[in-house]
């Protein structure tokens, strides 16, 4: 807004209102699984609890078989719920107070070498590529979890003798984290489907999970001012995380967190 009160001003007012109030509309919708999960956990807690001791005090075999299957599906609807939450802490954008200096190298070589015997189990391999040494600033155990989810996806999704390769570059300043597999692939597109909430691709729904790995390292990349994007490896896939260096030039970068911005960097 100019200022002036003229035609452009009283448009760009409409125009502020509208975009706000799509804004709110947005954030609503965001909350409702949010709400949904804190409201059930409780209650679904108590339920796990009441099962389990009654499967305690049975000595009936088939019974304590089928309370077993039922303390089970309570379990992953408590990781369900759990995830949900963690996703919208992390959206919320309340851990950047916690950002502390993160060798990126390091943390690749040690979650690759800790899923090596994993992959192995699996029939699968795990190649250990480029760790260039490349520091940036963010949450250790966050960076963490987004490195195991995507090697995790790597395992989950492709057949044995399948082969996921990990690295990271330095680009500037910037860490370019990767996880190649050379499995079946996503097309082009379900990619977006697949990064989306609950939106587990077809060939997936019958394996366990909850669609929601993905969606969780992009929440933790866009906290840390950066993306992740999934692209055609030729055959497979290959998820490419970037988390900004700490500064560019004498500014320093801040994740965006507007809801219809994904990705990207904002300089105050």
């Amino acid at each position: 807004m100019r200022g002036v009160a003229d035609e452009f001003d009283r448009q760009a007012v409409a125009f502020n209102a509208m975009l706000d109030r799509i804004a709110e509309l947005m954030a609503g919708m965001r909350h409702i699984s949010d709400d949904i999960a804190h409201d059930l956990r409780a209650p679904l807690a108590r339920l796990r609890g009441q099962v389990a001791a009654i499967a305690a005090g049975s000595d009936d075999a088939a019974r304590k078989s089928r309370v077993a299957a039922a303390i089970a599906q309570c379990d992953d609807i408590l990781a369900l719920f759990a995830a949900i939450l963690r996703i919208a802490d992390i959206e919320s954008g309340a851990r950047t107070a916690g950002f502390v200096p993160v060798e990126i190298g390091a943390l690749v070589r040690d979650i690759a070498d800790m899923m090596i015997p994993v992959a192995i189990d699996n029939g699968q391999a795990i190649h250990l590529g480029e760790t260039a040494r490349v520091s940036v600033t963010g949450d250790t155990q966050l960076l963490t979890q987004a490195l195991i989810n995507l090697i995790e996806n790597a395992l989950a999704h492709t057949p044995p003798e399948t082969t996921i390769a990990v690295a990271v570059r330095n680009e500037g300043g910037d860490a370019i984290v990767t996880v190649t597999d050379d499995g079946p692939g996503i097309p082009l597109d379900r990619r977006d489907a697949a990064l989306r909430r609950f939106g587990r691709l077809d060939p997936s729904r019958s394996r366990a999970g909850h669609g929601l790995g993905l969606p969780l390292v992009e929440a933790i990349a866009r906290l840390h001012g950066g993306t992740m994007v999934l692209a055609d490896a030729g055959p497979g896939l290959v998820a490419t995380m970037t988390i900004p260096g700490p500064a560019v030039g004498n500014q320093k970068l801040t994740p965006i967190s507007a809801p219809n911005v994904r990705g990207g960097l904002r300089l105050p």
